[in-house]
């Protein structure tokens, strides 16, 4: 008799036990499911507060609503993205260390999720953090402009310039860059690229460099008038004649004139006697009269400045323009005529202030 009223007992005992067990696993599906849908709700929050510009509020849902597994990384990438705009740097740095690590697995990420992580290490001038996305994802980048653009703005911040050169190669042919922004970029790379022939190397092998280059390349504005700088601001006089006599034998436009005379040219034995023939044949050409006067100025002839800025100024007033005004006081100082200068200088302040009024 005892030995049934055990049996009965284990059998009432497995019953209420094996009721537990299916109610536990019921209530913790439940608390699961509770769960996912408040974190949806957490991030869907947080996304219209992002999109009102509410970043605080932002950043608070979404980090809450990052603990489910689901949401996890575009949670930390939208908080991350929220305390930037707050500029909150350790915020920041905490999120992407928390995005990496769930992030583990390259494989798992997506293309659009590397793109803002490495442009958020960017913005956050974390070159470093950036440099080691983009290796990791270096098979990507001739496949997405977003990365190619961020492989470039990188390598020229880290001045490996060249590289950056190479880089612009694959951006031409990119029809989702736009030419503003390779303009952009070639003014950069292309003047460090020629400055490190100089410094790591020589003369020599910074004209082999230029050389190298492919001739619809050496066309381009900003690719050209780099090397003209670095032969400029270097003393490299011969070679920069060289390059410039043969753009003033023909008409020239004035846009192109205006550049060229920005540049700090200190001998012009061969640009003289060009500028001055076209002088003789058109004596009130502004955009000549003005090259003059800034290349004389230049190569500290103030006389020769002084004297064609004057004849610039005889001519209507829309004939020159406010880079003439300071460049023309600057020479009347160097020639000790202070009252002149100062007339200049008031000028040009007068026309300033008419423009903005």
């Amino acid at each position: 008799i005892g030995l049934v009223i055990l049996f009965i007992a284990l059998l009432v005992s497995l019953r209420i036990i094996g009721g537990s067990l299916r109610f536990g696993k019921g209530a913790w599906r439940k608390i699961a499911f509770a769960g996912r849908r408040r974190a949806q709700r957490d991030f869907n929050k947080g996304v219209a507060a992002y999109v009102l510009s509410d970043y605080q509020q932002a950043e608070h849902l979404l980090v809450k609503s990052a603990g489910h597994q689901d949401l996890s990384q575009a949670s930390y990438l939208l908080a991350a993205s929220a305390s930037n705009q707050l500029n909150l740097k350790e915020n920041i740095r905490y999120y992407l260390d928390a995005l990496a690590s769930e992030t583990a697995n390259p494989k798992e990420v997506s293309i659009d999720t590397v793109v803002v992580t490495i442009t958020l290490h960017f913005q956050q001038e974390d070159y470093s953090a950036a440099r080691k996305l983009l290796d990791d994802y270096h098979k990507h980048i001739g496949h997405d402009a977003r990365l190619l653009s961020l492989e470039i703005s990188t390598s020229i911040v880290e001045k490996r310039f060249v590289h950056a050169v190479e880089m612009l190669m694959q951006a031409r042919k990119n029809k989702d860059i736009t030419e503003s922004q390779i303009t952009q970029w070639e003014q950069v790379a292309f003047y460090g690229a020629y400055s490190q022939q100089l410094t790591k190397h020589d003369s020599n092998q910074l004209h082999q460099y230029w050389n190298n280059l492919a001739r619809k390349i050496k066309q381009r504005d900003e690719v050209s008038y780099a090397y003209l700088l670095v032969l400029a601001e270097n003393n490299l006089s011969t070679e920069l004649e060289d390059l410039i006599a043969p753009m003033l034998k023909k008409d020239t436009e004035a846009t192109l004139l205006k550049r060229l005379q920005q540049l700090p040219i200190k001998r012009t034995d061969k640009i003289l006697p060009l500028v001055q023939k076209h002088l003789h044949k058109q004596g009130d050409s502004a955009k000549w009269l003005s090259f003059l006067a800034h290349v004389a100025s230049k190569s500290q002839q103030w006389d020769m400045a002084e004297k064609a800025f004057n004849s610039l100024f005889k001519l209507p007033e829309n004939a020159y323009d406010d880079v003439d005004l300071c460049e023309f006081a600057q020479v009347l100082m160097h020639l000790n005529k202070p009252e002149l200068a100062n007339q200049v200088w008031l000028k040009h302040y007068r026309e300033q202030h008419t423009t903005v009024a």
